[in-house]
């Protein structure tokens, strides 16, 4: 039993990370890649050890605009 007044778990939370988000990670700089046919942005930040978040950033891409097969695009480099 806990105390009155004991923060509780939320058991459906997320368990939290110890690694710094990507946006918190240094990087010498940035690239172009060309998109692939299949490409998407998760997949891209998986690939390039960054996320969806900072891609969106380095490319002026809003929540839901998509990239297209053919286009270009900033990936940051370590």
């Amino acid at each position: 039993a806990s105390e009155i007044g004991t923060p509780i778990a939320d058991p459906t939370a997320p368990a939290k990370s110890t690694s710094k988000p990507a946006a918190a990670r240094s990087y010498s700089g940035t690239k172009t890649i060309k998109i692939r046919r299949g490409d998407t942005l998760i997949g891209l930040a998986k690939k390039y050890d960054t996320d969806v978040t900072t891609l969106r950033a380095l490319n002026g891409l809003r929540a839901r605009q998509n990239i297209i097969a053919g286009g270009r695009l900033k990936v940051p480099t370590r």
